[in-house]
């Protein structure tokens, strides 16, 4: 569901997630399921994927704003965000438990989209 975020943007949850130790240990990538992947990147799902492997950077921020670059890749029909996934847990000390929720933002008027990925926190607490 888009709710404004300002009266330039829409925003949409796309994404949230309960991290594993899988998601922060070495392989500094963070799988994403099937139906928030299409929300991402539909393009990636344009064409049939063999032994193909699909990637497209992303513009994110954190919810302070600040650039957070990151890429979606899609290898073996199985998608994933790289790149600066490793920054952004190591940035937010983000450990197994941690609850993460990643939006995307659109402009209304010239359509620019970018990503917002968050801690979930609760009355200005970190949960999870």
């Amino acid at each position: 569901m888009a709710a404004p975020v300002t009266g330039d943007f829409d925003c949409e949850e796309v994404y949230k997630r309960q991290l594993t130790a899988n998601d922060i240990k070495e392989r500094s990538r963070l799988y994403i399921n099937k139906s928030a992947a299409l929300k991402f990147c539909p393009e990636a799902f344009d064409h049939p994927l063999e032994d193909q492997t699909y990637r497209m950077d992303l513009r994110f921020c954190d919810t302070s704003f600040n650039p957070m670059p990151m890429a979606f890749l899609r290898r073996d029909k199985k998608s994933y965000l790289i790149g600066g996934w490793r920054d952004f847990v190591e940035a937010n000390q983000l450990g197994p438990g941690d609850i993460i929720r990643i939006h995307v933002l659109e402009h209304k008027r010239n359509g620019v989209r970018f990503f917002m990925i968050g801690r979930v926190q609760v009355m200005g607490i970190l949960i999870g």
